[in-house]
């Protein structure tokens, strides 16, 4: 389930397979994190190319932007991409096309708040209390933009942009 902001949750039975490892850059070894400390489970490797046409529930793309696009959207096999690369959509009108194709959209700059929340910590903006409370946020704020892009009948990367400029206005203003 994704809808609690997990990315994976564990299986019923803990040796079963949690799914496959993808990765465009190159090998890795076939495992995942168990869901039991040190431990790993099975996992697939595939051609890096052919991360776009395996089945899955979340395709998260963590390193590279841009690899949502003309290309590679059409061969998605997913219900969700959800993943912490920066801008993963090559142009805005991608996220248009998942959203038709009813697939959804963690917009980058909600679901990886790692790095500005690195910045704050280093800044003295925030103690690691603060960090880890804001952290815990981003699943309930993933799905809230969810519910209501769904109640608006809009994208939800276009929602999380409107959002986005609400929040800067608000703060310009006196």
């Amino acid at each position: 389930r994704i809808e609690d902001g997990r990315l994976a949750r564990a299986p019923a039975d803990e040796d079963a397979p949690v799914g496959e490892l993808h990765d465009r850059f190159g090998p890795h070894e076939p495992a995942v994190a168990s869901r039991r400390e040190g431990e790993r489970a099975p996992a697939a490797v595939v051609a890096p190319d052919a991360v776009y046409d395996v089945e899955a529930d979340v395709f998260s793309p963590n390193a590279a932007g841009g690899v949502l696009d003309d290309a590679t959207l059409p061969r998605l096999r997913c219900r969700a991409v959800v993943g912490a690369a920066n801008e993963q959509l090559a142009e805005p009108r991608h996220g248009d096309a998942l959203h038709e194709r009813r697939i959804l959209y963690g917009p980058d700059y909600v679901v990886n708040a790692g790095g500005l929340l690195s910045l704050l910590y280093e800044q003295g903006q925030t103690d690691e209390a603060g960090v880890t409370r804001r952290v815990e946020q981003i699943g309930e704020r993933v799905a809230g933009l969810w519910a209501r892009a769904r109640a608006e009948g809009m994208a939800p990367h276009r929602l999380a942009d409107r959002m986005a400029e609400e929040r800067l206005a608000a703060a310009r203003t006196p």
